[in-house]
């Protein structure tokens, strides 16, 4: 027979020490007794006859009034320290913790939906609060942050609540996306027996704080998140809270980016924003504003339908070289996070391109391929070398390197082409018939470091005619502006001879290919800078190929160009949660640089010798918006990068089916099994006591019912 116990504690113990105020009673009692004088009179034998008869009645009397008004100073004490109680299922005679509660806060930016004059987060934070402060003392909590990757704020359970309610109200809003299963599975990690095994628990909950969209609990239909929520049932009482109103109610920008123009800079003349409505209703006067490095350029207004995605384009004529912030905004709604998007880009008024030979001639008429000098003027600007002058030049004043049929490389010249591309340079490698294939593999991609030459091995020449050529992917950014005609030439392109190339990296895309796999032409990504590899000769008279004489080429090569610009401009703009990591040009060593936020907060950071450059990383990309960078000595300059929501949490909708099919308890109450009085209650019941002793005190008073005595 189990024997239900009710065991006593209080929410604010340090109000304890003015129990030493139940002193001044008794001290007071004493002082009056030593103000007493004895003193003889002829009437006095009368009086002490009578006095006699009562003197046991009022030293009772007396000390009933001091008890009671000790009383009364130790049941006030009593109610500042703010009682409560709970069973012995929660808490034995010693008071030792049974109960833990892992308290999991939705910190995922449709949170940030506007209830009132609050957010769903700060009712998310008062409610967690509520928890905390109803939880019996000596319970133990651990907090996580829910967001694009959970975050532990407390993981050892603690047991001092104010400690815990302090962190609760000092979290901040994040602008990530809500991740379930990585945040179900470090909560199971705290509740494990090799967690929690001193710590003697009868009881785990797992208390999840949410608004209850339909991003976030779709995913545990996951088979990888029911397992999960299989054993946390095993082991612990789950309970979600739901803390918002239905609304259904928003809009977002969903995409924001530059159309090319028809150079080979990769400038942008046209963006295009992708506004999208996720209202159940129709919405009109949405008004969409455009601004460029702050200054205000376009405002118009637009109407969408339920559902609807419209894209709405801007043209602008002259921007000035250099690096731009374009910002385009919608007016508010009660999600306000996701109406802003941002694009980081660079106006270039030419493109630099260095031409690397490793025979004297071979980069003749490829040079004319770069650089045209079309009538309407020159975007792309060449400087042809030879290759024993590569080491002396000043390569990162340029933004392209072709390497032109050179026979081999040393690890000097490995360093830094690897530098280059690193730092967002474009690579183009020519493979014909004078490279040394033994030197080329020796600097071939090693994964997962991408710091060699090439993304695969080379091999020995391959005759490919008469196999036809065909495109791997139609839609890619290269050939976008690929008209059916141009398509179908490139596939003409006359080809004789290869070289074997065998990809050994995910980044690498090949785009042209051979019936037999053979790879003619491969995009590849290195760090922020981007690499083609074209399997031919391109020299004039060469018995390999004519690609260069094929009108088709010219096209090709500058859409390559324009594409490497623009993914260039791209690695200045992330998404929440992105490892940020930059290098520069510069190769020095302790440098500092400082970071402002989007929120105004700083941060700094040191630069680290990299190669012949430095390099610096960042990873608390948890605000959208821009990020400003400020490089001390040497570098002196700044430079600015974007982060930008990811519009999953854009969808606000209620999660419309039975979250982990039913299998915990959804509710609006602190998820707490007390089932005594709370805190308040008890609070309210004390100074009912001291209210009746205070009665009971100020009636046996003699003079209060016409008794006179001492």
């Amino acid at each position: 027979m189990m024997i239900n116990i009710i065991a006593m504690g209080f929410q604010f113990p340090g109000m304890w020490a003015w129990s030493v105020a139940v002193a001044i009673p008794i001290i007071l009692h004493l002082l009056h007794r030593s103000r007493s004088q004895q003193m003889d009179w002829a009437a006095m034998q009368f009086i002490e006859r009578a006095l006699a008869e009562s003197q046991a009645r009022v030293r009772l009397n007396q000390w009933l009034r001091l008890l009671t008004r000790m009383a009364v100073i130790l049941l006030v004490v009593t109610a500042l320290a703010g009682p409560r109680a709970s069973n012995s299922a929660q808490n034995d005679i010693s008071g030792e913790a049974r109960t833990y509660r892992v308290i999991v806060i939705d910190s995922s930016f449709s949170m940030s939906e506007m209830q009132g004059n609050e957010s769903t987060f700060d009712l998310a934070i008062k409610k967690a609060t509520e928890i905390i402060r109803v939880s019996d003392e000596g319970d133990g909590i651990s907090l996580i942050l829910l967001s694009d990757a959970p975050e532990l704020v407390i993981s050892t359970p603690a047991f001092d609540h104010d400690d815990v309610v302090a962190e609760v109200v000092a979290l901040e809003q994040l602008h990530g996306s809500a991740q379930l299963q990585p945040t179900l599975e470090r909560a199971l990690e705290l509740m494990s027996s090799d967690s929690l095994g001193g710590f003697g628990f009868e009881k785990i909950e797992l208390i999840v704080i949410t608004d209850g969209d339909h991003l976030l609990w779709s995913q545990a239909e996951s088979e990888a998140s029911k397992r999960v929520l299989d054993e946390i049932h095993e082991r612990a009482v789950m309970h979600v809270h739901i803390v918002r109103e239905v609304t259904e109610n928003n809009l977002a920008i969903t995409g924001l980016t530059g159309v090319n123009d028809t150079g080979g800079t990769g400038n942008f003349s046209r963006f295009s924003a992708t506004v999208k409505s996720y209202s159940a209703h129709p919405v009109s006067n949405v008004q969409l504003t455009w601004r460029l490095d702050g200054k205000l350029l376009e405002r118009e207004s637009i109407a969408l339908q339920p559902g609807e995605s419209q894209s709405v384009e801007l043209q602008v004529d002259a921007i000035p070289t250099g690096s731009h912030v374009l910002e385009c905004h919608i007016n508010g709604d009660n999600v306000s996070i996701d109406n802003h998007r941002w694009l980081s880009f660079t106006t270039r008024s030419e493109v630099k391109v260095l031409l690397v030979e490793g025979t004297q001639g071979d980069a003749e008429i490829l040079q004319l391929v770069f650089d045209p000098e079309f009538p309407r003027g020159r975007t792309v600007v060449t400087r042809r070398i030879d290759k024993t002058l590569f080491a002396s030049t000043a390569v990162f004043s340029f933004d392209a390197i072709v390497l032109c049929d050179v026979p081999s490389f040393d690890q000097g010249d490995i360093a830094r082409l690897s530098d280059f591309l690193q730092r967002g340079g474009t690579v183009f490698i020519i493979a014909g018939d004078s490279v040394n294939v033994e030197n080329y593999n020796q600097w071939s991609w090693e994964p997962p470091f991408r710091t060699g030459l090439i993304p695969g091995d080379l091999g020995g020449p391959v005759d490919v005619a008469p196999q036809s050529l065909s495109i791997v992917e139609n839609g890619h950014s290269i050939l976008q502006r690929f008209d059916d005609d141009l398509l179908r030439s490139l596939e003409q392109l006359p080809v004789q001879r290869i070289r074997s190339f065998t990809p050994n990296s995910d980044d690498c895309q090949s785009l042209l290919v051979f019936e037999d796999a053979a790879v003619l032409y491969t995009v590849f990504r290195a760090g922020a800078g981007t690499g083609f590899f074209l399997a031919t000769d391109t020299s004039s008279g060469s018995e390999w190929s004519e690609v260069v004489t094929w009108p088709v080429f010219l096209p090709l090569i500058h859409e390559s160009l324009k594409y490497a610009m623009q993914r260039r401009d791209q690695s200045r703009n992330f998404k929440v949660g992105d490892l940020v990591r930059r290098v520069v040009s510069v190769p020095t060593r302790n440098a500092r640089l400082q970071l402002t936020l989007p929120n105004e907060q700083q941060r700094s950071a040191i630069l680290e010798p990299f190669q012949e450059s430095s390099h610096w990383s960042f990873e608390e990309t948890l605000t959208s918006g821009v990020y400003l960078v400020e490089y001390d000595e040497p570098i002196n300059k700044q430079e600015q990068f974007i982060v930008n929501v990811s519009n999953e949490e854009s969808d606000i909708r209620p999660y419309d089916g039975d979250i982990a099919g039913g299998g915990f308890d959804i509710t609006n109450e602190p998820a707490l099994s007390v089932n005594s009085a709370t805190s308040s209650e008890w609070y309210r019941i004390v100074l009912g006591v001291v209210v009746v002793l205070l009665i009971g005190e100020w009636y046996s008073r003699p003079d209060s019912h016409g008794v006179e005595g001492a």
